[in-house]
C-alpha cells in the first residue's frame, strides 16, 4: 500500500469501519458514506459518480468478504487520486491552480521525473507516395462516415426498455467512426501499400493531386479497386485471427504434444480504465489480449501472420476501450469488411420498412418475427442483428419491446454457445437488460423524477425478471440485483436517503425471490416514493 504515513492511519480507520459491516446493504451504505467524506469538494462530484458506478458493477457476484476487499481497494485509489482530480478540475474551470494547504502528505503531488534523453531516430527518406496515401486515407474516412450514418438513431426517451448505462451500442456511438477509420487508414493501408501502389497511387500524379475536383473524381472511379484491396486484406487478417484463436483454444484444451514454450497473445482480464477530467485510473476488470507464456503443442504453433492479426485486433480493442466503446468479439476484421461492402441504401430502406411494419398496431408479434426471419436470410447475421437492435431502440416502448427482442434471441438456437454465434450482438444486449434497467431506475430516483416516470422505470425493470429465464441468465440477473443493493452507497447523505434506499431494498427483496407480480411491486415502490415527490411539489 503506497500511502503516506498520515494517510495510512486514515485508511486503517476506514478499513475497520468497512470490516464491521455484516451485510451487503450496510456495507454499501458505509461505502457511500466513506466516498462522500473523502470526495466532498466541489470538483469531486464527477469523480465520485464514476467511482460509485464502477464499484457497484464490481460488487456483482462477490462474497461479502470479497466485497469488503474491493471497498478497501477503492478507498486506497480515492486517497491516491483525489489531489490529481482536484487539480484537473481547477485547470478545466479556469481556477487558479495553487498548491493546496499542506495538511496532508497525500495532497502534495510528487514532482515529475526528468525527461530521459532519447537519441533522435535516423532520418528516413520520404516515401514517394506518402501524399497519395494521405489523400486515400481522407477519402476512405469520408466514405466510411457516410456509410455509417445509416446506423444513426433519433434521441431516445426516458425511461425506455432500450436504456444503456454509460456505453451505447458501439455502432450507435459517433466515436466508432473515428475508431474504425484509425484502423483502416492506419495499419491496414500500410499493409496494402504494394497493391494500392499498382492500382491507385501511380495514377495519382502531381497534376491529379493539385486539382481537388479531379482528385475526387479519380478516387470515386477507383473506389471499387480500393474496396477490393482492403477487403482481401481484411479477409486474410480474419482468417489468421480465427486460426490463432483456434490454436490457442486447442492448446488450452490439450496440453499434450511438444514441450515448447511460446509467448502469445491470449484473452485475460485487466483493470478497467476510467477517465475523469483527463485523469486516468483503474477500477474493476475487463478482458483484453495480453502476452503470456503457455505450452503449445507443435500443431498449435502460432505463425507470424497469425500473431500479427492477434496483436492488431488487441491494439484496436484497447484503443476503443480507452475511448469508452466496448467492442463485442463479433466486431472483428470480417465485420469491418462487411461495413465497407454492404449496400447501405438497401439496408436503410429495410430498416424503415421493418419499423413501419412494427409500428402498426395491427401487426402481430408472430408475423413480425417471421419478417425478422426473412432478414436473417437476406443479410449477414451481424447486420441482421444490427437491424433488429435499431428496431428495438426505436420502438422499445411500443411495437417491438424487450419481450420481442428476447424471443428473437432465444428462438435462434437452444444452447447459449449457438445463440452467441447466431445472434452475436443481440445476445449481449439481452444480457445487459437487468443491469442497465436497474441503473435506469436509479437515475430516475436520482433526478427525483415524477411518479409516472418512476412507475414506468419500475415496470421495465420487473419485465426483465418476468421475461428472462433464471437458469440461463443467473449471472446477469444477479448483476441487476447488485445495482439495487448498492442504492445506500449512491444515496448516502442525501435528504431523501431513507425512502430511496427503501425502494432499492423492496425491489431487491421481491426480485431476489423471483416475485413477478408487477402491479404489487409497483404499488409498494410508489407508496414509498410518492411522498418524496410530494414534498418537492411534484406529482
Amino acid at each position: 500500500m503506497d500511502l503516506p504515513a498520515d494517510q495510512q492511519l486514515l485508511f486503517r480507520d476506514l478499513s475497520e469501519k468497512i470490516d464491521r459491516q455484516e451485510g451487503e446493504e450496510p456495507l454499501a451504505r458505509v461505502a457511500g458514506e466513506v466516498l462522500r467524506s473523502l470526495l466532498r469538494r466541489q470538483g469531486d462530484a464527477e469523480f465520485r459518480t464514476a467511482i460509485q458506478d464502477a464499484l457497484t458493477e464490481g460488487l456483482a457476484g462477490r462474497t461479502l468478504a470479497e466485497q469488503k476487499t474491493l471497498c478497501r481497494q477503492v478507498v486506497v485509489l480515492v486517497i491516491q487520486k483525489r489531489p490529481e482530480v482536484a487539480l484537473a478540475w481547477q485547470a478545466l474551470h479556469g481556477k487558479a491552480v495553487e498548491p493546496p494547504p499542506l495538511r496532508r502528505a497525500a495532497d502534495v503531488l510528487p514532482p515529475p521525473p526528468p525527461e530521459p534523453e532519447v537519441p533522435a531516430p535516423p532520418v528516413r527518406p520520404p516515401w514517394e507516395f506518402a501524399a497519395a496515401e494521405a489523400a486515400v486515407a481522407a477519402h476512405l474516412t469520408a466514405v466510411l462516415r457516410r456509410r455509417l450514418e445509416v446506423f444513426a438513431l433519433p434521441p431516445q426517451g426516458f425511461p425506455t426498455a432500450a436504456y444503456r448505462h454509460e456505453q451505447p451500442f458501439f455502432l450507435f456511438a459517433p466515436e466508432f467512426v473515428e475508431l474504425a477509420a484509425n484502423l483502416l487508414t492506419g495499419p491496414l493501408l500500410t499493409m496494402c501499400r504494394d497493391p494500392l501502389e499498382r492500382r491507385l497511387y501511380r495514377g495519382m500524379t502531381a497534376a491529379v493531386m493539385a486539382d481537388s475536383e479531379r482528385l475526387a473524381g479519380f478516387l470515386a472511379g477507383k473506389r471499387s479497386d480500393l474496396t477490393v484491396v482492403l477487403g482481401e486484406r481484411l479477409t486474410k487478417l480474419a482468417t489468421f485471427h480465427r486460426a490463432a484463436e483456434d490454436k490457442l483454444a486447442a492448446a488450452r484444451r490439450d496440453d499434450a504434444g511438444g514441450p515448447g514454450i511460446k509467448e502469445v497473445e491470449v484473452p485475460v482480464t485487466r483493470p478497467r480504465v476510467i477517465r475523469v477530467l483527463g485523469v486516468a485510473f483503474t477500477l474493476g476488470q475487463q478482458t483484453e489480449m495480453r502476452r503470456k507464456r503457455i505450452k503449445l503443442p507443435s500443431a498449435n504453433q502460432i505463425e507470424p501472420e497469425e500473431m500479427e492479426a492477434l496483436e492488431l485486433i488487441a491494439a484496436w480493442r484497447d484503443e476503443s476501450a480507452h475511448a469508452g466503446i466496448d467492442l463485442p468479439s463479433a466486431c472483428d476484421f470480417q465485420f469491418l469488411r462487411t461495413l465497407l461492402e454492404f449496400e447501405a441504401g438497401r439496408f436503410k430502406q429495410a430498416v424503415e420498412d421493418l419499423t413501419q411494419l412494427a409500428a402498426q398496431g395491427s401487426t402481430s408479434r408472430l408475423y413480425l418475427l417471421e419478417r425478422v426471419g426473412d432478414i436473417d436470410r437476406s443479410w449477414p447475421n451481424t447486420l441482421a442483428d444490427v437491424m433488429v437492435l435499431m428496431l428495438f431502440a426505436r420502438l422499445a416502448d411500443g411495437g417491438f419491446g424487450f419481450r420481442a427482442l428476447y424471443d428473437v434471441c432465444m428462438g435462434s438456437a437452444l444452447d447459449a454457445g449457438a445463440q452467441g454465434r447466431m445472434r452475436p450482438f443481440i445476445q449481449r444486449e439481452v444480457a445487459r437488460r437487468p443491469r442497465d434497467l436497474a441503473f435506469q431506475l436509479r437515475e430516475a430516483l436520482r433526478r427525483r423524477a415524477d411518479v409516472k416516470t418512476v412507475e414506468a422505470a419500475t415496470r421495465l425493470l420487473v419485465e426483465a425478471w418476468q421475461v428472462m429465464a433464471p437458469a440461463r441468465f443467473q449471472h446477469e440477473l444477479e448483476a441487476g440485483l447488485t445495482v439495487l443493493a448498492a442504492f445506500p452507497m449512491v444515496f448516502s447523505g442525501e435528504p431523501d436517503e431513507a425512502p430511496l434506499c427503501q425502494v432499492g431494498h423492496l425491489l431487491y427483496e421481491a426480485l431476489a425471490k423471483n416475485a413477478k407480480d408487477a402491479e404489487m411491486i409497483v404499488s409498494h415502490v410508489l407508496r414509498v416514493y410518492a411522498p418524496v415527490v410530494a414534498r418537492r411539489g411534484g406529482k
